[in-house]
């Protein structure tokens, strides 16, 4: 096993679910190589945290989810939307007006002849 093969287990599955072939493989790679030996503690210490901490009661995440999913972005667009349309439009005007609008000396000229 190699430090690539070590990442992808650790990063695909909990410690928990790895097979007795994987686990000795990482801990064979990880007594000479440094980096996969640290990534092996966090992932046995965080796997430790896991199996500690109460899972959630299932009301709470659903809706935990259904947020999740709402922040996907369309939501999120959805409700800017008029915001958008509104800002355009008010820009629009303003253009509209300073473009029919005459600046500079040349409306005082003519009004002072």
């Amino acid at each position: 096993m190699n430090c690539t093969d070590v990442c992808r287990c650790l990063d695909e599955r909990d410690v928990a679910g790895l097979s007795a072939a994987e686990t000795v493989a990482i801990q064979g790679h990880a007594a000479h190589c440094a980096d996969c030996a640290a990534a092996w503690r966090v992932s046995r210490r965080l796997a430790a945290f896991r199996a500690d901490v109460p899972p959630l009661p299932v009301r709470l995440e659903r809706h935990a989810r259904r947020l999740d999913e709402a922040r996907d972005g369309s939501a999120l667009t959805r409700s800017r939307r008029p915001v958008i349309v509104g800002g355009l439009l008010a820009f629009g005007a303003l253009a509209t007006m300073f473009a029919a609008v005459p600046f500079g000396d040349a409306g005082t000229a003519e009004a002072a002849e």
